[in-house]
């Protein structure tokens, strides 16, 4: 139902059906049934059973093991959906071919939900709203390069909750909404991304993968900001890395004859981050996958770092197999032989200055536990808003969410990204 300037003041800080939903499903407890590289409240066969009957319905017209392209053996999987309103290729990774498959197909689920996300609850000017109800600030949301925000003109809003105060708040459609051939607000001034998206077996599961991956690119886009010798001084010792499952990963990057260093970029928030490099032993010429760089964040550190070696091998089978839409020819030119052997140097000799053991972690008994561990953790650092908003489809019932936490940085995938508060303090060595 689209509501109009004049119902600014009826019910707009009731809690809505798909909020209610959410917060109801926060309460339920989900136990860690599956532990293998990760936490889940179900196992990832049983994932993929509750998935199947709807691939149809979203586009899956082919999910293709991938793994042999590589020599790594670290399973990834191709999720094709050639109809898709954004990608039409995602991955999936994981410690088992399972894993790797229900990984794909859930990232497939989540990106069908935000490109048909439900339409607008409300139409009117952000100058309107903030007379009647509580919106997000829009000055923290990422912008598009050169633009500017018109406070009284006309656009589409949808609630969301922040997670804080079990309130309710009103986010723009268009940065909830995400489908690169989709629509935009009449200024197109935010800068839209996945970044919070997350789909799961619960609303915990779903809640914690989006804020986790929003913590995430704002550690690694901080500590890409930073001059690469400071950033040196994270590098993690992989000798004092103990879990059964991060070893394994590793040694099979070793038995690949890859080099592998990993860097902690957790911040003052304190849930644990990590950036992953794997690469040839030696500059072997103008190969895409020379070196691959990747990601992990999790209140669990040994979660965290697994994901960012997996995220890793997954970015080198991706690149290998040439049918992601979204690497384009730049992404494949060769980096200069200077640059190349620098970076190999580097990587394969490089000083450790931090053990793994030092990094904070923590991992409670079920994954609610897990979820207000990082909001307490967000809310101890200053962060005012960490907005909930309920994709989940009646016809599904697969919980799905968009994670938007307006003050942290996003600019780790993003070409177009402009720097905010967080950033400018780091980049000058204030934070």
């Amino acid at each position: 139902m689209l509501l109009t300037r004049s119902c600014l003041r009826n019910g707009l800080e009731e809690v809505s059906i798909a909020s209610s939903a959410l917060i109801a499903g926060l309460s339920a407890e989900s136990h860690k049934v599956f532990r293998d590289g990760g936490r889940r409240a179900v196992t990832p066969e049983q994932t993929i059973a509750r998935i199947s009957p709807f691939l149809g319905q979203i586009g899956v017209t082919r999910v293709a093991n991938i793994t042999g392209l590589d020599r790594i053996g670290i399973p990834v999987v191709a999720v094709c959906r050639p109809n898709s309103r954004s990608l039409a290729v995602y991955q999936g990774k994981g410690a088992t071919l399972a894993a790797a498959r229900a990984s794909g197909l859930m990232e497939s689920l989540e990106r069908y939900h935000a490109e048909f996300a439900r339409v607008p609850e409300l139409v009117a000017s952000y100058e309107s709203i903030r007379k009647s109800a509580s919106a997000v600030d829009v000055k923290k949301l990422p912008k598009r390069e050169g633009s500017t925000f018109h406070a009284d003109l006309r656009r589409g809003w949808i609630q969301g909750i922040n997670l804080l105060d079990r309130m309710p708040v009103w986010v723009p459609h268009e940065i909830v909404h995400y489908a690169t051939a989709g629509e935009f607000g009449e200024d197109r001034y935010f800068q839209t991304s996945s970044t919070g998206l997350a789909a799961g077996n619960s609303y915990s599961e779903a809640v914690l993968h989006g804020m986790c991956e929003a913590i995430e690119r704002d550690c690694s886009t901080l500590w890409r900001l930073r001059n690469p010798a400071v950033q040196q001084l994270s590098r993690i010792d992989l000798a004092s890395v103990s879990d059964p499952r991060c070893l394994t990963l590793i040694e099979k990057l070793k038995a690949a004859g890859l080099g592998v260093a990993a860097w902690e970029t957790t911040t003052e928030i304190g849930v644990a981050s990590f950036v992953c490099r794997i690469a040839e032993p030696e500059s072997s010429g103008p190969s895409p996958y020379e070196f691959t760089d990747a990601a992990g964040c999790h209140p669990s550190k040994e979660v965290a770092l697994a994901r960012a070696i997996l995220e890793a091998a997954q970015g080198r089978a991706t690149a290998i197999s040439g049918a992601r839409d979204d690497l384009f020819d730049d992404y494949y030119e060769p980096v200069g032989r200077a640059l190349a052997e620098k970076l190999h140097n580097d990587l394969l000799s490089g000083q450790c200055f931090r053990s793994f053991q030092h990094t904070p972690s923590f991992d409670g008994d079920i994954i609610e536990s897990d979820v207000s561990y990082v909001l307490g953790k967000l809310a101890a650092a200053g962060i005012q808003d960490v907005v909930a908003v309920c994709l989940t489809r009646s016809d599904f019932r697969i919980p799905v969410v968009r994670i938007i936490i307006p003050e942290l940085e996003d600019g780790e995938l993003n070409d177009c990204y402009s720097p905010r508060g967080r950033a400018i303090r780091a980049y000058r060595g204030r934070s």
